[in-house]
Parts: C-alpha cells; sequence; structure tokens
C-alpha cells in the first residue's frame, strides 16, 4: 500500500482514540481529521479504490510465504503450519480429497497429486480475475519430488500434467469400459493387468475408461491401487455403412 495511504489508515485510527463522545465519523472527528490531516478526503477517496485490488492482510500474515515450499508434500505441511492464519486461504493445498496423502507415509517413487488454490481479485502475485469472480487454480505435483506443472483452471488438465511426470506413457494405455458387477469386476482386472506395464497399479498408476461427457472429471483413488481414473469422453461412433446407405437414400428423395 502506498505510504500516504497507511498514513491516512493511522491517522483515521489515532483521531477515533483521541476524539471526543460522539458519532463515529461525525463533524467533531471530522474537524479533527482536517486539522490533523488536511488531505484526508482525497486520501479516502483514493484508498476505496485501490482497496479493490491490493492486498489488506496484517504484518501476521507475511510469514506464511510459501515461497521455499515446493511439491505436494511440502506445500500442503506449509498450509497445514499456518492454516489458522489469514493469509493461508492464499497458500497452495491438496486437494480436497487428498489431505491423506500429507498424513501417511508417502510411498518410494513419483505419485501423482493434484495443488488448488483460490484465485480471487485479492490473491498476492496473479492478476485479477475480474471484480467479483472467483475461481480454483490447480498444478500437477508430485508426493515423491518438487514437481509442480504450470498454473491451470482446470483440474483435469492439472492430474494429466502430473500423470506426465509420474507415468509417462499413460496416454497410450487402452481406454477401457468401467465394469458394471462385481463379476465383471474380475475379469476387467485381470484384463487390466494383461494390457498395462508390469507393476502399474501397485505403483498408482492410472486407467483410462469411457465416460459420458456429464462424467468428465478424473477421479482420484478410483484405479486399482488408488491411481487415478482418468475420464475419457465417448466420441461418437460413425453408423454403419448399410444405415449410411439408408440415409443417403432417404435425404435423395
Amino acid at each position: 500500500m502506498p505510504e500516504d495511504l497507511v498514513e491516512y489508515v493511522l491517522v483515521h485510527e489515532l483521531v477515533h482514540a483521541t476524539q471526543p463522545p460522539g458519532p463515529d465519523h461525525g463533524r467533531a472527528w471530522q474537524t479533527r481529521m482536517d486539522v490533523a490531516l488536511p488531505s484526508w478526503r482525497h486520501r479516502k477517496a483514493r484508498l476505496a479504490e485501490a482497496s479493490k485490488t491490493i492486498w489488506r492482510g496484517t504484518l501476521a500474515d507475511v510469514p506464511t510465504s510459501d515461497a521455499g515450499a515446493r511439491g505436494a508434500l511440502a506445500r500442503h505441511r506449509h498450509y497445514l503450519a499456518h492454516r489458522n492464519e489469514p493469509a493461508s486461504r492464499y497458500l497452495w493445498s491438496l486437494a480436497t480429497g487428498q489431505e491423506h496423502l500429507a498424513r501417511e507415509t508417502p510411498p518410494p517413487g513419483h505419485r501423482p497429486a493434484v495443488l488448488e488454490m483460490p484465485w480471487d481479485e485479492h490473491t498476492p502475485g496473479y492478476p485479477s480475475p475480474g471484480p467479483g469472480k472467483w475461481r480454483m487454480l490447480r498444478r500437477g505435483a508430485c508426493t515423491g519430488c518438487a514437481f509442480e506443472g504450470p498454473d491451470r483452471t482446470s483440474y483435469n488438465d492439472a492430474v494429466e500434467d502430473a500423470l506426465d511426470h509420474t507415468h509417462a506413457g499413460w496416454r497410450d494405455l487402452p481406454i477401457v469400459e468401467w465394469p458394471r458387477s462385481s463379476s465383471a469386476a474380475r475379469a476387467w482386472r485381470s484384463h487390466l493387468d494383461a494390457t498395462h506395464p508390469p507393476g502399474w497399479f501397485d505403483r498408482q498408476g492410472p486407467v483410462r475408461t469411457w465416460c459420458d461427457p456429464i462424467e468428465s472429471r478424473h477421479r482420484f483413488g478410483r484405479a486399482p491401487g488408488g491411481g487415478y481414473m482418468v475420464a475419457v469422453r465417448r466420441e461418437e461412433e460413425p453408423a454403419p455403412q448399410a444405415l449410411q446407405l439408408s440415409l443417403q437414400e432417404d435425404g435423395r428423395r
């Protein structure tokens, strides 16, 4: 905040502390402000405009910077250490449903995770998405190292960034149907073991499954071994040739 606006805030509160009984911002208060800081009205107007974009925290918020924390677990543990402080709202933390990863001993190797942080007009270090607008920023991350992907607004994009780091080649895996019964699940698992790399699911590898557009979010913990179920939207299949010919004939009539 500019120093002259800081000065206005300090004088404003000091005048409150020393003014005689009466309305908080009544004539007596305004008269004392005119004496203490003749330009206070101009500064008040500037503060009202600046407050739309400046961070309005306190000095206690400053130590919560997570500039030294990198990776899924380090970020979330830093968030937990400061979660009772106002600025913790603007710290990266594990996505909903993944918080337990920071409480458990991580398995060896690289495992995918997603970090998230609210993005609004007060998020430090980011341009405002627009007055009154709010979104969630996400990053693909890893529980085994300091990897972090680029900022994303799409959860699925962040998941895929993480998988590109932790499970190279996952995009080339076959796309399978999700089993509809327990008996089908047993055959389904045997099929997965036969069509995926050895030990894939021991390393929380993902499984790619067909989905309807309304269910197109990637799901953490749904794959065998606790990895991601990567939702792939089902593309419209071309009509059989006989049906295409029939439609063409109908169109010529």
